[in-house]
């Protein structure tokens, strides 16, 4: 899904994008809202990704031709997901957008 809409970055070379923490974080947590068990270690990269974005009221967006992946600010069009979806894609299933919204914050129905 994530590659479907950012097309990421997966070369040989040193300019591959793949493998950023931040997008590894991502996957995981989509991983996590789907039902997948995750290892300790990738559960505290969910936790530091979604503290990250909590705190400065950010989403994850990628810039392909540059550094790859990128905290930006959240805007109304982002609503509560993780990612930034590409303007003009269509969004995915169902099942699948779900997975890429934030839980609920503490206090929150």
């Amino acid at each position: 899904m994530v590659n479907d809409a950012w097309n990421v970055k997966t070369t040989s070379g040193g300019d591959s994008h793949h493998a950023q923490r931040s997008l590894q974080a991502m996957k995981y947590f989509i991983r996590k809202q789907l039902g997948d068990q995750l290892s300790a270690p990738q559960e505290r990269r969910v936790q530091n990704l979604l503290g990250r974005l909590a705190r400065e009221n950010a989403v994850l967006d990628y810039d392909r031709d540059g550094q790859g992946i990128k905290f930006v600010r959240r805007t109304p069009e982002d609503g509560r997901r993780v990612m930034r979806w590409p303007e003009g894609k269509s969004l995915p299933e169902a099942e699948l957008e779900a997975a890429m919204e934030l839980p609920p914050a503490a206090g929150e129905g």
